[in-house]
């Protein structure tokens, strides 16, 4: 009697492979690497991930917020080095609240801009 392997390897195999994604790349690796974990123990079933995806789009737009800002301000490299991110999530969580959705910064960005705007004319 044989029995059935989907042929691939399993999750404790692939934690590697997964997690292979560096940091100093991509602020936002271990959101991606938490996500495909999640749908690899749930047989790539998104809806029983849909906190993971949400994490990850809020990890990627806070991330391309803070470019914005860098480019804005003439400071490069845009994506800060991975030193200087914790201090800058510090700042951004105590700024909008550990509770608020990162919609907030849209307005908070826009706010900004309107009043810049203003002052220009």
């Amino acid at each position: 009697m044989s029995s059935f392997t989907s042929g691939g390897p399993k999750i404790e195999e692939n934690i590697q492979t997964v997690g292979d994604v560096d940091e100093t790349i991509d602020p936002c690796a271990r959101e991606l690497f938490m996500k495909n974990i999640c749908m690899q123990k749930n047989l790539q079933d998104r809806t029983r991930c849909n906190d993971y995806f949400q994490n990850l789009e809020n990890c990627r737009k806070f991330w391309q917020y803070i470019s914005v800002l860098r480019q804005k301000d003439k400071v490069f490299p845009l994506l800060p080095p991975p030193e200087e991110r914790a201090e800058i999530r510090k700042h951004f969580l105590a700024e909008f609240s550990v509770g608020a959705k990162i919609k907030s910064y849209k307005a908070h960005w826009e706010k900004k801009t309107k009043r810049n705007i203003r002052k220009e004319t």
